[in-house]
């Protein structure tokens, strides 16, 4: 293989900015017992959203169906050698047909202001709470500290997703909830284009191999940049082998046609070793000039910058194809993670209830 280096392009992702005003409820006694009071104002969800379209990725709050909430009470700030998820625990938050955000049962500050804090974490899209759920989460009852989550990347791309986690908003009593969502995982874009003039060439299958799982665990942001969680990974660093969808993928014909998007992927953010496999075909004559179809199969070549592969970037490789030949090289316009160039807000009002 002819491999070719060079600077990488890669586009730092904006965050998704979901404002959800939330009045939770007035927590009596331990960190554990709580009684909604009657009359307190509950919140309703609302705000100016389109429909969702169909789409693995959210590019902004419009694509956003539903999210999930831990949320822990605590009497002072939150401390993370008692603080448990006693509030709220994967707490589902959906947006309803007509736009508003809704979640059950509505909690509500709690009465005494001055000491009692509530610390807030999000992720989506939302998974129900069970056995072989991805992510999966800590022990309801017995685990304190921050959120940890453990996430396995599914091995198909068509099966991949587009995981937020947000920054934590910590000791609130009052006001305004409102969640800085980001991009986790790295979007791995792969092109083909024809290193050569010949007809008939196609991509029969492409694997990538990455990590397998990681643990995503929030912190405290320390500043105003500090996203508030960071990955680990296993020691063992196991590898996955990760599948594009597409088979009998047309090459371009000719050097001058442009490239072609094969597959794109979302992986943990660490690409160090990760390589790549193709099997590719195409039309030639034999000896007899009759018409064959040559098979290639090229397997286990290094992609190239693997250490662009941070959260909430898009990186690209462009593959040119010949007869008997291929090259890989980083490509210098990646395609952006389309829309977000901006942040986008869901806006919450107040539904007064009579008590």
């Amino acid at each position: 293989m002819n491999g070719k280096t060079g600077s990488i392009s890669t586009k730092r992702l904006y965050g998704i900015l979901l404002a959800l005003p939330l009045l939770v409820g007035a927590c009596n006694g331990e960190e554990n017992t709580y009684e909604l009071p009657q009359g307190n104002t509950p919140i309703g969800f609302s705000g100016d959203v389109p429909e969702t379209r169909a789409t693995k990725e959210y590019t902004a709050t419009d694509n956003l169906e539903n999210i999930g909430v831990f949320a822990y009470f605590t009497h002072g700030n939150f401390n993370e050698s008692t603080a448990t998820p006693n509030f709220m625990y994967n707490q589902l938050v959906a947006k309803q047909p007509d736009g508003k955000w809704t979640y059950s049962p509505v909690k509500f500050w709690p009465d005494n202001s001055t000491t009692d804090k509530i610390s807030f974490f999000a992720y989506a899209p939302y998974v129900k709470e069970a056995e072989s759920c991805n992510p999966s989460f800590q022990d309801k009852e017995t685990t304190s500290g921050f959120p940890v989550l453990s996430y396995t990347v599914p091995t198909a791309e068509n099966q991949q997703i587009d995981f937020l986690a947000s920054t934590p908003v910590m000791n609130q009593n009052n006001g305004n909830v409102s969640f800085k969502l980001r991009h986790t995982l790295t979007k791995v874009n792969i092109y083909v284009k024809s290193n050569d003039n010949t007809d008939g060439k196609s991509v029969t299958s492409f694997s990538l191999t990455g990590i397998k799982s990681g643990i995503l665990t929030y912190h405290a942001p320390a500043t105003d940049s500090d996203k508030g969680w960071k990955w680990t990974y296993p020691s063992s660093g196991e590898k996955e082998v990760f599948t594009a969808s597409k088979t009998n993928f047309s090459v371009p014909n000719t050097i001058a046609e442009g490239k072609k998007l094969l597959a794109t992927f979302f992986l943990l953010p660490d690409g160090k070793e990760s390589k790549f496999s193709i099997t590719y075909q195409y039309t030639t004559k034999d000896s007899n000039n009759a018409l064959i179809t040559q098979s290639i199969s090229i397997k286990d070549q290094s992609l190239p910058l693997t250490g662009n592969w941070t959260s909430g970037a898009t990186v690209g490789y462009a593959i040119g194809i010949a007869k008997k030949a291929i090259t890989v090289m980083p490509d210098n316009s990646p395609s952006p993670w389309e829309g977000a160039s901006e942040d986008e807000t869901v806006n919450g009002t107040e539904d007064t209830t009579e008590g």
